[in-house]
């Protein structure tokens, strides 16, 4: 179901990947236990962070772990930058479809890099590999993304998903109408197999709160 290239596990020794695929979610309203989770969720994240600035949330495992990996490209980790607003009240977890809100949910709970996708047309086996610097992609907005020589990608059979430094394509992402699934956790060194999975295991049991027959129809961490 997922492969890491060879020349990923040379340059990235201890690089884990993870994919999980849901089906069966019908999407509506927040419901009541949903809407509690995010409340919850918010207010650990301001009682875990209170009083500790970006420097010190960049030390704590895993912001550092992501931080080493974007500071070779000349960027910061955005989850780091969310998690901070959410912290300190400039910001509330946002609205939108509820499945990109249990990713997102979960993101923010363990600081993973998370993407999601609509799984229909998607072929397997999914890949992850390195980027050559020429490659493009449209990204979110249908916005030109080149990923940059090095950077971790990932792929369904035909199609270029994704990259950490570019973040995932427009193409298959999740919409309101998705009920088939694929959460993609980009990880980097220092991110390990135990991580991901408990991880997945968050991710599941916030989208059963958006639909209890939502089912896991495959989980790979390799």
């Amino acid at each position: 179901m997922l492969h890491i290239q060879e020349e990923v596990r040379q340059k990235y020794p201890s690089t884990t990947f993870g994919t999980m695929i849901m089906k069966g979610v019908t999407q509506k309203d927040p419901t009541p236990d949903f809407i509690r989770a995010k409340l919850e969720l918010e207010t650990a994240i301001r009682q875990r962070f209170s009083g500790v600035d970006r420097k010190e949330m960049r030390a704590l495992f895993p912001f550092t772990q992501y931080h080493d990996y974007y500071k070779k490209f000349k960027k910061s980790y955005h989850v780091l930058h969310q998690c901070e607003s959410i912290a300190t009240g400039s910001r509330t977890l946002p609205a939108g479809a509820p499945l990109v809100q249990a990713m997102f949910m979960a993101e923010i709970k363990n600081q993973l890099l998370t993407a999601g996708y609509d799984r229909r047309n998607l072929a397997r086996p999914f890949r992850v590999g390195l980027a050559d610097g020429a490659t493009s992609f449209a990204g979110m907005g249908q916005k030109e993304c080149r990923p940059p020589a090095g950077d971790i990608l990932f792929s369904s059979e035909h199609t270029l998903l994704g990259s950490i430094i570019c973040g995932p394509d427009n193409d298959h992402r999740i919409r309101a109408t998705t009920t088939e699934v694929l959460f993609a956790v980009y990880g980097v060194p220092g991110i390990t197999a135990e991580h991901i999975e408990r991880h997945f295991a968050d991710i599941a049991n916030l989208v059963r709160l958006i639909d209890p027959r939502a089912e896991v129809d495959g989980l790979s961490v390799v």
